[in-house]
């Protein structure tokens, strides 16, 4: 008997396994009958076809197995958290010894940022202050470290203040303000992490607020533009 599953997948992705059975002595194998017995660390998905699920277990009855025949089962598990998952078979048959196999599935979480920047009022009179808010939500299965954001200003505006989860500081590049927020050191899967920048309208015109986000997750920035008409 022979269990095959891939070697790894992410929380909550259908993870498929197949399990073959054969008779390999010379008479029919009776009764024959195949249990897998589910990980605790995973939820079924699928019995496939002619399995029904018992407790926290699969149970297949074949009938009668010629010899040298074979039968594939199959059948699809998710991982519920970061675990290795071990699934193992076990055949059955009257008057035979009981044979086993099992595989293991390695089960990884990860971090799926969302980035968002809108402003509070729009279109913004010269002189009047104005809001933009930042929020980044992890939607992944596991955390991200050392998410970073900065915000750009249009040289149109100016600013005024910033704060949030992590404090924010003030500086200059190529004429215009940049606003940098020290990193948030871990956000969990399913959490959101807030800023606000305030701004004063200086010159009229149709401007950009950009903002930058990196992380540890991350292999290069996402950026996301909000755009205001000062008037």
């Amino acid at each position: 008997m022979n269990v095959e599953g891939p070697e790894s997948e992410y929380v909550d992705r259908p993870i498929a396994y197949r399990v073959t059975v054969t008779n390999d002595g010379d008479s029919p194998a009776r009764d024959a009958t195949v249990v897998v017995n589910m990980p605790q660390a995973a939820k079924l998905a699928n019995v496939g076809t002619q399995g029904h699920a018992e407790r926290n277990a699969i149970q297949w009855n074949l009938g009668t197995l010629d010899p040298r025949a074979s039968k594939t089962l199959t059948f699809t598990l998710a991982g519920t958290q970061d675990a290795t998952l071990q699934t193992a078979a076990v055949a059955r048959a009257a008057c035979a010894a009981d044979v086993t196999a099992a595989t293991t599935t390695r089960v990884k979480t990860i971090a799926a940022l969302v980035l968002e920047a809108v402003d509070v009022a729009d279109p913004v009179r010269i002189g009047d202050n104005v809001v933009y808010r930042i929020s980044v939500r992890n939607q992944g299965s596991g955390p991200d470290h050392n998410v970073r954001i900065s915000a750009t200003l249009p040289a149109e505006e100016q600013f005024v203040s910033a704060r949030g989860v992590t404090e924010g500081t003030n500086d200059r590049a190529n004429n215009r303000e940049v606003v940098k927020f020290a990193p948030v050191a871990t956000l969990e899967a399913g959490r959101t992490a807030e800023w606000e920048v305030t701004v004063k309208a200086n010159q009229a015109g149709d401007v950009r607020f950009e903002v930058q986000l990196e992380s540890d997750s991350l292999t290069k920035p996402a950026n996301e533009t909000e755009p205001t008409r000062l008037y």
